[in-house]
């Protein structure tokens, strides 16, 4: 998963930090139970369950304790992390975007979204590439050589 810890929002980062950094673990927490409120058991109640525990079923019993450990028996509302899904949405775009025999139009049927959003996101990423580019001249020392 090719996401940044601060492109989640900070309950999803809690469940990251959770699983000691995991977040393909995390994601998983998120695909199942976003947008809904999640009650954490404590870590003797996943542990009296074992395997057959609802959260164990889900994530495996050793990433269940972990998140009873973390939560400690708190009710959470699990984020949607719709910002994180645009964002790697658009990085998929990104990498997939002047590939051969890939075009806009097999990109937004893909994506789920209509062709010209697959021009705003390459049109995006072009200009903040440039940006990067500019921002390189402006820290550049010209007096290296003198």
């Amino acid at each position: 998963m090719d996401l940044d810890l601060e492109d989640l929002p900070p309950l999803a980062q809690d469940i990251v930090h959770a699983f000691h950094g995991d977040m393909a673990a995390a994601w998983e927490v998120v695909e199942s139970w976003g947008g809904t409120r999640l009650a954490i058991p404590s870590p003797k109640t996943i542990r009296a369950d074992g395997e057959d525990h609802t959260l164990a079923l889900k994530v495996g019993l050793d990433r269940a304790i972990m998140l009873a450990v973390y939560f400690d028996g708190e009710a959470i509302d699990v984020p949607r992390c719709a910002r994180a899904l645009e964002i790697l949405r658009d990085k998929e775009i990104i990498s997939e975007y002047g590939k051969p025999g890939v075009t806009a139009d097999t990109l937004a049927r893909k994506h789920k979204c209509v062709r010209r959003t697959i021009y705003r996101r390459v049109e995006r990423h072009l200009k903040s590439k440039k940006k990067d580019d500019r921002q390189g001249v402006l820290c550049f020392d010209h007096n290296q050589n003198a």
